[in-house]
């Protein structure tokens, strides 16, 4: 068991909470080493996130919101039979966070923005705020709010200049 589920060689038993049927297809446990090649794997990829401009990874993502729109519907009924989460709230969730692709990102874009602190006249230094992304960053969701626990770290300006 592990965190109060059960796993039965190497497989999570996930069980519909509504229903108490077992649910299919079953996700295999991660192994350790599974685990070491998918964080060499992202943090491989993290040098060329960096080198897109603030803009461009703002729009990737933006891009990725719209792609998952057409299976919200599939994605709602996958939270409604995982967590038992009623049909009508699964949707909102995930419309909720699709709808991050509008004024969220523009929000994100703004709080990651270079910002000038003054001077640059003449014999005077000039400062400025720069934010680059330096590393992967993993977020462990909360099961309740899976799809739109992003959405949440907007309260946070430092995980979203992690992030961005």
């Amino acid at each position: 068991m592990v965190q109060g589920v059960v796993v039965e060689n190497g497989v999570i038993q996930n069980i519909n909470p509504a229903t108490g049927q077992l649910i299919e297809p079953a996700v295999n446990v991660t192994s350790p080493e599974e685990l070491e090649n998918i964080i060499s794997a992202a943090n491989a990829s993290q040098p060329s996130w960096s080198d897109k401009t603030l803009s461009e990874r703002i729009e990737a993502i933006r891009q990725g919101l719209i792609a998952v729109e057409p299976i919200g519907d599939e994605l709602a009924s996958v939270i409604t039979e995982e967590m038992g989460k009623v049909s009508a709230e699964a949707k909102l969730e995930v419309s909720n966070a699709i709808g991050l692709k509008d004024g969220w990102l523009d929000m994100v874009k703004e709080a990651n923005e270079d910002v000038h602190l003054g001077g640059g006249e003449e014999g005077k230094a000039e400062s400025i705020v720069v934010r680059d992304p330096l590393g992967v960053v993993v977020v462990i969701s909360p099961w309740n709010v899976s799809a739109n626990i992003s959405s949440k770290l907007h309260n946070t300006q430092h995980i979203i200049s992690f992030l961005f």
